[in-house]
């Protein structure tokens, strides 16, 4: 088997899903905690796209990078693989956490009983770059989605198992229910003080993305942890 190699990992890596808002959430962590801190902040860029409030974090660190963001399935993704044919195998999983990435610090966005909401954020804003009609009335691939959320849950439990620092954040917590909370443990975790204006990010971002879905008509709220 060909993997894709990545180059050198980052020391600090919000992993994520897609949709579960990892663009956004490494452009306000760098913003808030590393930009006004590290000698070369040029090498590092956050774009802000108001249309569909979306964000976009590029490293071109020409070592290794303090931040960047990545996709859990990206690992098991052979040179000919499609999205969706990944096959995820111990043997994968083992390389990359014990030989590959295994000085890196995770921050894993957790989009547990949530998925559905992430799952269409992420079909909307598609639709709305694109300019395709929306439809927020198709039927969704609900199982394929729980899936994806339970691989995300395995990722944190291997990876605990094998030593490697990381932080479990929940999506529904940290953009609604709970954001000082969660916005503290993540301050904590990255050894950086507390950012008020962090916590006002993330309000600010889940508010405009509420007003989308009901300016699309899609009817979805987040559900907190029972």
């Amino acid at each position: 088997m060909e993997y894709h190699n990545f180059g050198t990992p980052p020391e600090n890596c919000v992993f994520f899903r897609g949709g579960s808002s990892g663009n956004f959430l490494t452009s306000t962590i760098f913003n808030n905690l590393y930009k006004d801190h590290i000698p070369d902040p040029q090498e590092y860029t956050t774009t802000y796209l108001p249309g569909w409030n979306e964000w976009m974090f590029r490293s071109e660190h020409p070592d290794r990078a303090i931040l960047e963001l990545h996709h859990l399935n990206l690992w098991f993704r052979e040179e000919n693989t499609q999205y969706g044919e990944e096959v995820y195998t111990p043997s994968r999983y083992r390389e990359c956490l014990t030989k590959i990435w295994h000085n890196v610090n995770f921050i894993v966005i957790q989009p547990n009983h949530n998925i559905e909401f992430t799952e269409n954020l992420s079909k909307m804003k598609m639709c709305i770059q694109s300019g395709y009609p929306h439809t927020p009335d198709e039927p969704y691939p609900l199982e394929f989605w729980r899936k994806i959320a339970l691989h995300y849950n395995y990722f944190s439990w291997i990876a605990r198992k094998k030593g490697i620092n990381l932080i479990d954040v929940d999506y529904g917590e940290l953009f609604e229910f709970n954001t000082r909370k969660e916005v503290l443990r993540i301050c904590e975790f990255l050894k950086k003080p507390y950012s008020q204006q962090m916590v006002n990010d993330i309000k600010d971002y889940h508010s405009k993305n509420l007003e989308l879905f009901n300016k699309h008509d899609y009817q979805l709220k987040l559900k907190p942890l029972t």
